[in-house]
């Protein structure tokens, strides 16, 4: 009766001691599970944000292409405008040259 109630208490002892190992070691086990969590978080959140800075450059880029070409239509279109006019007025000299003749 000793002996089983001496074996009973190593026993009950080893089954405190595991109990104890599993409690450290899970709760290690979800500290580094937390650790990583954050890792991971930290890692998205940099690359939202090299993303979001690389489609503003892009947008900021488009904007000033279309500001560029833009500008350059309305420089073609009054570059086109002078040079009808002027060959309008070119015209308009050679008629009333025309009609001072006849």
């Amino acid at each position: 009766a000793q002996r089983r109630m001496e074996h009973d208490e190593a026993l009950d002892d080893a089954a405190s001691k595991l109990q104890d190992q599993h409690g450290r070691l899970t709760k290690q086990a979800l500290e580094e599970v937390d650790a990583e969590r954050e890792k991971l978080l930290a890692e998205l959140a940099q690359r939202r944000r090299d993303h979001d800075e690389a489609l503003a450059m892009s947008t900021s880029e488009l904007q000033e292409q279309h500001a560029r070409l833009t500008q350059w239509t309305i420089e073609e279109v009054e570059a086109e405008r002078e040079r009808l006019l002027a060959e309008l007025a070119q015209r308009q000299r050679e008629h009333s040259e025309e009609l001072q003749v006849s």
